[in-house]
């Protein structure tokens, strides 16, 4: 008899498959709960690697809107800012960056690996979610997670002012829709019951409301499938005025191993990687644009010492106050 984890494995599904979890585990392309946690296997060589695709809404609000005023005083006689969003999930947060221009003309392009993501960032369809009840919330935090932080654009009536004005851009932007009913196969039923009995994403229960951008024809927003390492083949040098690439460097800096765990990269053999990453950043901003991490990175296992020492060496410089010795927003100083 085969048990638990021999069982998981053989219904595994195949590496290129869309897989979300964290509030239902698996789910097929009709409906997903974007803003939440999830995850995409693809091949890189003989590997599977997993990455994943934990994204909402104005994610990180302090360091967007930082961003966006500063691009919008120190830019302010360009006619358009360019934007470039690199490990974009399914769009949300170049949307956010989008909504935040608010009357700013912004040429956009966001970029991912995962083939899926960008597949649901151009259908320009996105959900808000929140558990059913307090004690499928209550859970989700206990369980560690954070995938309802935008859940107040369409469930929440006591609104902060900063909430307010997110909820104002965001009704701005979308519309909502009817919520298409959820068809679950078998095999993505029995996956779930699995990985409940393992412990693994519980299947919480949730409600959710679906939004469709009101005029798709008028973002001037794209997305594509593109790898960081690999910038210079598919955006110009010296245009962008911001780049971000938020909470994904751990996905360079570490090997997947089995099960998701990850094991970090020798210095020796990172530093080329960084120093490439770097360099290309370099040459796709303008003078004085953003370079933009996540506002937590150095606490994701990831050795951002060594990224900090490759971007002084590549012509940047840190922008905004180090916390922690750690800085998040940088800025191009110089040409190489």
């Amino acid at each position: 008899m085969l048990t638990i984890n021999q069982t998981y494995n053989k219904y595994a599904l195949p590496a290129k498959q869309n897989m979300y979890t964290g509030t239902i585990p698996v789910q097929n392309d009709t409906v997903q709960f974007k803003g939440r946690v999830g995850h995409e296997i693809i091949k890189s060589g003989k590997k599977n690697l997993t990455l994943i695709q934990e994204t909402a809404f104005f994610r990180e609000p302090k360091t967007l809107d930082y961003a966006v005023e500063y691009a919008k005083n120190k830019f302010a006689d360009a006619s358009k800012l360019r934007i470039i969003v690199g490990a974009c999930s399914s769009g949300e947060e170049a949307l956010s960056f989008k909504m935040l221009m608010n009357g700013k003309k912004a040429e956009i392009l966001g970029f991912d690996a995962g083939e899926s993501a960008i597949k649901q960032a151009n259908r320009n369809i996105y959900q808000i979610s929140i558990p059913k009840d307090k004690k499928n919330e209550n859970y989700a935090k206990e369980m560690g997670i954070a995938a309802y932080r935008d859940s107040y654009l369409g469930f929440t009536d006591k609104l902060t002012k900063q909430e307010k004005k997110y909820q104002h851009l965001f009704n701005k932007m979308f519309e909502e829709i009817e919520t298409p009913k959820q068809k679950v196969s078998f095999l993505d039923k029995f996956r779930n019951y699995l990985l409940e009995k393992m412990g693994r994403y519980p299947d919480i229960e949730i409600k959710s409301r679906t939004y469709k951008v009101k005029q798709p024809e008028k973002l001037n927003c794209k997305f594509m499938v593109g790898n960081i390492e690999q910038m210079d083949t598919f955006i110009p040098n010296g245009k962008a005025h911001i780049l971000s690439f938020r909470n994904a460097f751990y996905h360079i800096m570490n090997e997947d191993l089995e099960q998701g765990e990850r094991t970090p990269i020798p210095e020796s053999i990172l530093r080329p990687t960084l120093s490439n990453i770097a360099k290309q950043t370099n040459k796709i901003l303008k003078k004085d644009g953003l370079f933009i991490l996540g506002e937590h990175e150095d606490k994701q296992g990831s050795n951002m010492e060594l990224l900090s020492e490759v971007l002084k060496e590549s012509g940047f410089t840190e922008e905004v106050q180090r916390k922690n010795k750690y800085c998040n927003i940088w800025r191009k100083v110089s040409d190489l």
